[in-house]
């Protein structure tokens, strides 16, 4: 077997196991939504309102990529302190006696 395929797969099974594990916390799903569109928006402005760009559509449309990553970076974030939360609360996070 070639060390190119042994990557292919071995990056596959990666990817596999970490969009599992994004299903199974809820973060599969892009957000979207009118109120989401609205704080993206309000966001972008803000961004291009520091810089004085605003009427250049380029630099808008990556001032909404930007906003988009940050939302999305906060809704990881979320479900990164609701697990060890979660962890913590079932005792998980108590370190092993030793003995």
């Amino acid at each position: 077997m070639r060390v190119d395929s042994l990557c292919d797969s071995a990056r596959g099974l990666l990817v596999s196991a970490a969009s599992r594990n994004a299903f199974s916390h809820g973060l599969s799903r892009p957000m979207f939504g009118a109120e989401f569109a609205r704080a993206v928006e309000a966001l972008a402005s803000r961004i291009l309102g520091e810089h004085g760009k605003a009427n250049d559509q380029h630099v808008l449309a990556l001032a909404r990529q930007i906003a988009e990553a940050g939302f999305e970076v906060a809704r990881v974030q979320r479900v990164k302190v609701a697990l060890i939360e979660r962890a913590h609360n079932l005792g998980r996070l108590e370190p092993r006696q030793k003995g």
